[in-house]
């Protein structure tokens, strides 16, 4: 289904600061790097190939950087460019690749909200995490965790449904 022109608009017109970024690129690398640029804004991460983009948001993005949709075929998705391209995106952007302390505390926020959610209740996030944060015993969980769980539970099951199978960015 093709995006209409108020999404394209939106979602992947680039900014005039986003347009300094991407002044100094030529061909494909201008036109993939405004393209992971707008994604990540869009969807938190970065796409992992061309696969993943729609076509309109291609060519509306191309037509911006001066470029043709098709020289997007020549963009390099993984190896040293692609991951200088995603840190100048995350710096620009005020992120930051997670360290071993955010990531600990992570695990802690979930943990809690776990702990918080009682025995009764399931879903899939929990599950998920319950692979890298060891379950509690239900000696450790209390009903009245309930009260304000739903928040940091929410919280949780964003970071990682926007973070499952990358790496975490805080």
């Amino acid at each position: 289904m093709p995006m209409d022109l108020d999404e394209l608009v939106e979602h992947w017109t680039l900014l005039e600061d986003e347009r300094q970024l991407v002044a100094g690129k030529r061909g494909a690398t201008r036109l993939g790097f405004a393209l992971a640029l707008k994604f990540y804004a869009r969807a938190g991460r970065f796409p992992r190939g061309r696969a993943e983009l729609d076509d309109d948001a291609v060519a509306f993005v191309a037509r911006q950087v001066g470029v043709l949709a098709s020289d997007l075929g020549f963009y390099e998705w993984s190896g040293r460019t692609a991951e200088y391209h995603r840190a100048q995106v995350r710096r620009h952007l005020g992120f930051r690749e997670c360290s071993a302390e955010d990531a600990d505390a992570f695990r802690s926020r979930c943990r809690q909200a776990m702990q918080a959610s009682g025995p009764g209740v399931d879903c899939p996030e929990k599950a998920s995490l319950a692979s890298i944060i060891p379950e509690p015993s239900s000696r450790s969980r209390s009903a009245g965790r309930l009260v304000g769980a739903t928040k940091v539970s929410t919280g949780c099951r964003l970071v990682y449904q926007r973070t499952a199978g990358q790496p975490l960015l805080l």
